[in-house]
């Protein structure tokens, strides 16, 4: 089940943000009540895909879109407040790492809709 690992993380994504959404509103420069319910689907989401992995198409396409998004911020050189207040480098700026990392998510999220057959041949 690898997209259980996209799954999660999405979670704990949502879950930070919910308790500490000051930087990723900042971020995105929008108000904490609108990051809060993003943080809701994020947890939402996550939580869907691991009870029914059909959900993890849609997993998939999120994470692609935090990938471009993630993108963004780093040739901004900007924060993307990914996690909260629970990053270990705190207001670092996003990087290109991250959305690699966003767009292998986004790929193990995909493999219950797909299987790994059309990755390997």
């Amino acid at each position: 089940m690898p997209h259980a690992v996209a799954a999660i993380v999405l979670c704990v994504a949502g879950i930070a943000k919910l308790r500490t959404p000051g930087p990723a509103a900042a971020a995105v420069r929008a108000p904490a009540a609108l990051v809060r319910v993003f943080a809701l689907f994020e947890l939402a989401l996550g939580v869907s895909a691991l009870l029914w992995p059909p959900v993890s198409a849609l997993l998939a396409v999120t994470y692609v879109g935090l990938a471009v998004l993630t993108l963004v911020f780093a040739r901004r050189g900007e924060s993307c407040g990914c996690f909260g207040g629970i990053e270990s480098q705190g207001d670092a700026p996003a990087s290109r790492a991250q959305a690699a990392l966003s767009l292998i998510l986004a790929l193990l999220a995909a493999l219950p809709a797909h299987g790994a057959g059309w990755i390997v041949g």
